[in-house]
């Protein structure tokens, strides 16, 4: 359903993607808290990602960096390719300019810090499936992205 005064999509299907059981199993939990957000699966690799999106359509895909196999923007990559509607939003610990502008190559709509509050993940999920791109915080701060040294 879609809200007609914010033109979010309710509930927003929301896949994890992540290595490491306990990020992954927090993320749904905090996530399933949420009554605008329905998550619909958890994948342990990007293997596993790849089929579940194929299989589920999620409106969000959110990737850890750190995902076992395929590296995690070789699979936003796949996935903004095969699967253009699913907004892609890549999660790290690396706090550089350099994974961001990656990012914006692989065709992810957001990136946010692990380090920023649980409330800016829900903010940006909720922005992205309504269609925002280019969503970077770094440390719970929204910022420029590639305000140096990067030519569009």
């Amino acid at each position: 359903m879609i809200s007609p005064h914010s033109m979010r999509i309710y509930p927003i299907r929301v896949l994890v993607a992540g290595g490491l059981m306990p990020i992954r199993h927090g993320l749904c939990l905090g996530l399933s808290a949420e009554p605008a957000i329905r998550v619909i699966g958890q994948a342990v690799n990007s293997q596993e990602a790849l089929e579940m999106v194929a299989h589920c359509a999620p409106h969000v895909l959110i990737i850890d960096l750190d995902l076992p196999e395929m590296d995690s923007l070789g699979l936003a990559k796949k996935v903004r390719a095969a699967f253009p509607r699913t907004a892609v939003i890549l999660v790290t610990i690396e706090d550089d300019a350099f994974v961001s502008l990656q990012a914006k190559q692989a065709g992810t709509a957001a990136v946010l810090s692990k380090l920023a509050p649980f409330t800016d993940l829900l903010a940006v999920v909720k922005q992205v499936a309504a269609g925002t791109r280019r969503i970077y915080i770094r440390n719970g701060f929204p910022i420029p992205p590639f305000k140096q040294h990067i030519v569009e």
